[in-house]
């Protein structure tokens, strides 16, 4: 798929959820709120993970 370490961090503890938050792939994973984020924003533009819906109650999963 072409990931990088991180993305592939990210990617593994997806598949074992349904559907996470960003804090929570942050306490997962050990990265900081941007770095997840920017991971987050590579994996979507991936078509790998998709984001569902807006603001404080945004989660993500597995396409």
């Amino acid at each position: 798929m072409n990931l990088s370490e991180e993305e592939i961090i990210i990617y593994n503890i997806m598949k074992s959820e349904t559907e996470l938050s960003r804090a929570e792939l942050d306490k997962k994973s050990g990265f900081y709120k941007s770095k997840t984020l920017r991971i987050i924003d590579n994996l979507i533009d991936k078509n790998i993970i998709k984001k569902l819906g807006e603001g404080p109650g945004t989660t993500y999963r597995l396409r």
